[in-house]
């Protein structure tokens, strides 16, 4: 299972090689934390 924090890390800073690399793994843009789609912390 790929890293959520990771992820959200990733977002942040802008590295597409980290956003790519969490979806290779799996990643679901779906995937809820804390309340919060994935998708809505992308946008």
């Amino acid at each position: 299972m790929p890293d959520y924090t990771q992820m959200l890390y990733d977002i942040e800073v802008h590295s597409v090689e980290g956003i790519r690399r969490y979806f290779d793994q799996g990643g679901n843009p779906n995937e809820v934390h804390e309340g919060i789609p994935l998708f809505t912390s992308m946008v």
